[in-house]
Parts: C-alpha cells; sequence; structure tokens
C-alpha cells in the first residue's frame, strides 16, 4: 500500500509539472493509483458497477498504471476534441479507467467506447469532449487483452481515421455557413410496423454503427428481394413492413457473421418515399428490372447471437 502511496504522488507531481497553465480535469484530486481495465461492456454497462468493479473485468485487480503511464493516460484524457453531435452511440465499452484516492475508494472512473467515440465518465462532472485518438494512442501501449482490438500496435490507423471524422464533420459544418445540417436519412426515421415494402421501390438501408449506411440506397426487385452488398447475401422483404424487412437483413447480417463486436446492433430498412432526401452513399447500381439469382440466404428462423469474434475490417 505505501509503495502504491508513493507512486500516485509522484505521479500527481509530475502531471502537475506538466500541466502549465492549461486547465485541465484529470487526474482528479486525491488520486494517489489508477488502474486500466477491459471489460465486455453492453449498452448500459460501466466498469464500475454498484459500487463494484464490473464482473467481467480484466485483470480482476486491474493493470497498475506506472507513473508514466499515468501521465500518458491523463495527458489523453485531457486532450479534447469536439464531436459537433456526429458520432452516433451504440456504447459497447471495451477499456476503462479507474482513479483510487490513497484509502483505495474510487474517486472516477472512465468507462470507453472506441467503436462509437463515446464513454460514460463517473463523477459526470469530470466528462469531457475526450480526443479517441489520443485515448487509443495510449490503451494500445498497454499490455491488456480483450479490449478494442486496434488495427495496429500504434493505433495509427484507428487515430488517422478518428482525426478524418472530426475534419469531415467540421467541413460540414462550415459548408453550413450557420443552417442546420440536415441529418442523413437514416439517422431521423424508425422501421414502421404497418408501412410494407413494395416490389421495384427503393429502400434506405442502414445499421446504428457510425459512419456505416450499410448498403445506403437499394432497389427490390420485381420478385421481392433485395441484394446487399456488404453481407453477400440476397433476402426477401417484398411483402414486409419495414420493421419485418430490417428483422430479415440483420438476421443475414449475422449468417455472415458480420457485426460481431456490435452484438445489440440494429439495421433499419425505411422506404424511400418517406425520407426527406435520398443519399446513395455507395454509388452502387441496382438491376431493378432484372430478378435476383436464388438467395444466398433464407430469412427464416429465429435470430440467433454469434459469439465475439475478429472485427470485420471495413
Amino acid at each position: 500500500m505505501r509503495i502504491t502511496h508513493l507512486i500516485g504522488i509522484a505521479s500527481l507531481l509530475l502531471l502537475q509539472s506538466l500541466r502549465g497553465e492549461q486547465p485541465s480535469s484529470w487526474p482528479p484530486k486525491g488520486t494517489t493509483a489508477v488502474r486500466a481495465f477491459t471489460f465486455a461492456g453492453g449498452p448500459k454497462d460501466l466498469i464500475i458497477d454498484g459500487g463494484k468493479i464490473h464482473l467481467m473485468a480484466r485483470p480482476k485487480e486491474g493493470l497498475l498504471l506506472t507513473k508514466e503511464q499515468v501521465a500518458n493516460a491523463c495527458a489523453a484524457l485531457n486532450t479534447t476534441s469536439h464531436h459537433f453531435g456526429y458520432f452516433d452511440t451504440c456504447f459497447e465499452p471495451r477499456d476503462a479507467l479507474v482513479f483510487y484516492n490513497a484509502d483505495e475508494s474510487v474517486l472516477a472512473s472512465v468507462s470507453i467506447c472506441f467503436t462509437c467515440y463515446n464513454s460514460r465518465v463517473v463523477p459526470s462532472s469530470l466528462a469531457g469532449d475526450f480526443d479517441y485518438a489520443a485515448l487509443a494512442t495510449f490503451f494500445a501501449t498497454l499490455n491488456l487483452s480483450g479490449g478494442y482490438k486496434f488495427h495496429s500496435p500504434s493505433a495509427s490507423d484507428y487515430a488517422t481515421a478518428y482525426r478524418n471524422k472530426v475534419e469531415e464533420w467540421r467541413a460540414r459544418r462550415a459548408k453550413a455557413a450557420g443552417r442546420p445540417i440536415e441529418p442523413e436519412p437514416w439517422k431521423i426515421a424508425e422501421p414502421s410496423a404497418t408501412n410494407r415494402l413494395r416490389a421495384g421501390e427503393k429502400v434506405c438501408i442502414a445499421t446504428n454503427i457510425p459512419y456505416d449506411p450499410f448498403d445506403g440506397i437499394k432497389v427490390i426487385d420485381p420478385q421481392g428481394y433485395v441484394r446487399l452488398n456488404l453481407c453477400k447475401a440476397v433476402v426477401m422483404i417484398g411483402g414486409l413492413t419495414e420493421k419485418e424487412g430490417s428483422k430479415a437483413v440483420r438476421r443475414a447480417s449475422i449468417e455472415q457473421k458480420l457485426y460481431n463486436d456490435h452484438p445489440s446492433f440494429t439495421i433499419s430498412v425505411i422506404s424511400a418515399r418517406r425520407l426527406p432526401t435520398i443519399r446513395n452513399h455507395n454509388d452502387q447500381q441496382d438491376g431493378a428490372g432484372q430478378p435476383a439469382p436464388a438467395p444466398l440466404w433464407k430469412s427464416k428462423g429465429k435470430e440467433n447471437r454469434q459469439p465475439e469474434a475478429e472485427m470485420r475490417s471495413k
């Protein structure tokens, strides 16, 4: 305990010297130790569950960070990046940091979802617009298993993609010149339980995962089938309601073992005639007048959750 206490004090002194005149929130006042965890989190899970460490947390006691690691972790937390509300929130956290005082009581915790660029901070007064490129660079240096699987040990691919998305949103704001930016169609409509999908009409197929419109705009062929590019399947949705069609496409995705890193993902199939605008992000060509080949997947049977596997490459 005494060693832990000394490490914590040294960490705080180092962090204070690094801060200079820049205001920051991390570490919380009274911090003497910081531990890193990975855990299998769901949409409502946090690393601290009912005052205790999450049952799925690994390592069980957490990885005690060195003073240098504490400095790097807090530097990442104190680096901000404004998302402008563009990023979605699947929120399935895999990584976390917990801050302790000299009595080993929890002062604060940060549960991080690197997939949707979101986090839950307790207490919420410490929450901020974190820079997930900086956080990814930090977590990729830790000897932890079970967390977010970065594309490279340095997390450089992830960091680059993240910063590109931030710049993309800034450009959209600048182009809008103060006017409200029109959201993507699939963000403002829910699948209807009564509206039926018709052969020959356009539908928008999208997931709730950030930057992933799935197949975008597709056309149902005369026989009622829709060809899915991403999961390489053909699914019968003609005559189904939008809600039923959404479930059918989701089952096809699960059958092809897509989104195993997003067990709670949803897919929306919405008639394009109900959307204010239509955008085909994949610029694909659909042969609406030609019959589809025999389905590669049949939309029958119950939906089964697949075990987690390696993330699909985008």
